[in-house]
């Protein structure tokens, strides 16, 4: 989820104000967060069948998660590095990453678990979409053709890097920049035509089919979710029913599950697969998910404190969660070496 500073407060603003309408205590999660802090991250790696993060954790396995946070200040931005095992409450960080990650949101890790990270422009020019190898402390690679405003970033099992925009030379809109596999040189851009007040790009993931699935929100229309089929590249809106959902994060899990955030309205929202209505819903807003195939459910959140909470399968109540950032913006699980 990523707008302006400007939009976003207003977001906030206005969505609380909506809540409090409708009789509901719940409160937007960035509400407390200053100017430099508050634009979250829906670019948060995914957790589909094809990508590593839906790899089992286990505490052997050398598995990590990834949490991106803009540490406070412009230009400051890192990623944190948290054990995968999350059964010890609140684990210390193992390290930051502070090179490549000016602006750090949307997060992905590939099959040979490399690590991509989207920097926002965010009052200067991007420094484009960063690639780490498993375990490093700086980007071997650097994506910066046609980079204006990277917000998130998904990297299918064939390697075609898809870099999701809302904005295209002075034109706003939903736009994912297509890399094929190896290459600097971006392909295509894909128009989702997709537009409004107060935008937000969301986080994308890719279903059971190898569909890319791409979420985006505005002020009126609220969360929509389009899908992408690769090799055509043609683009159609998935007909869910999303409940007012405004911005945040996107998973899909082993089973084919859709797991839907919204960082404002207060929810997370899983659908079964063929269904358009939600088949559970958890009483917890998200900037950022991801899911293991098992159904495993860990949720960032970018509020005062910022967390990362993890949910059994099925679950609708934490059973661990862990702190120790600033931000919590985009997550992503994967090796560290």
């Amino acid at each position: 989820m990523r707008i302006s500073l400007g939009q976003k407060s207003l977001f906030a603003i206005a969505s609380v104000a909506l809540l409090a309408g409708c009789g509901s205590t719940a409160t937007s999660p960035l509400a407390s967060r200053t100017a430099a802090d508050s634009a979250p991250a829906g670019g948060v790696l995914r957790a589909a069948p094809n990508a590593p993060q839906t790899q089992a954790l286990d505490s052997n396995s050398g598995d990590v998660v990834y949490v991106s946070s803009f540490n406070g200040r412009p230009g400051y931005g890192e990623v944190s590095v948290f054990p995968a095992s999350l059964h010890a409450s609140n684990p210390a960080a193992i390290r930051q990453i502070q090179h490549g990650t000016a602006r750090p949101y949307g997060l992905w890790v590939d099959s040979a678990g490399t690590l991509y990270v989207a920097n926002l422009p965010q009052g200067a020019p991007t420094i484009g979409v960063a690639e780490f190898h498993p375990g490093a402390s700086a980007p071997f690679r650097v994506l910066t053709d046609q980079m204006q405003d990277p917000t998130q970033v998904a990297v299918a099992h064939d390697g075609t890097t898809y870099v999701e925009q809302c904005q295209r030379g002075d034109v706003t809109g939903v736009y994912v920049t297509v890399f094929p596999a190896g290459s600097k040189i971006a392909s295509r851009t894909i128009d989702l035509h997709f537009a409004g007040y107060a935008l937000e790009c969301d986080e994308m993931a890719f279903n059971t089919n190898g569909d890319l699935l791409v979420s985006a929100a505005t002020f009126k229309n609220h969360t929509h979710i389009f899908s992408i089929t690769p090799g055509t590249f043609q683009a159609s809106q998935l007909k869910l029913n999303l409940g007012g959902l405004d911005g945040g994060g996107l998973a899909v899990d082993g089973a084919g599950n859709i797991y839907g955030s919204g960082a404002y309205s207060g929810a997370i929202m899983v659908f079964a697969p063929g269904k358009t209505n939600a088949t559970r819903v958890i009483n917890q807003g998200a900037e950022s998910l991801a899911v293991r195939p098992d159904g495993t459910l860990y949720a960032a959140t970018a509020n005062s404190e910022g967390k990362v909470d993890e949910y059994a399968p099925g679950g609708s109540t934490p059973v661990n969660s862990f702190l120790d950032y600033d931000t919590g913006l985009g997550i992503a699980i994967g090796p560290q070496s």
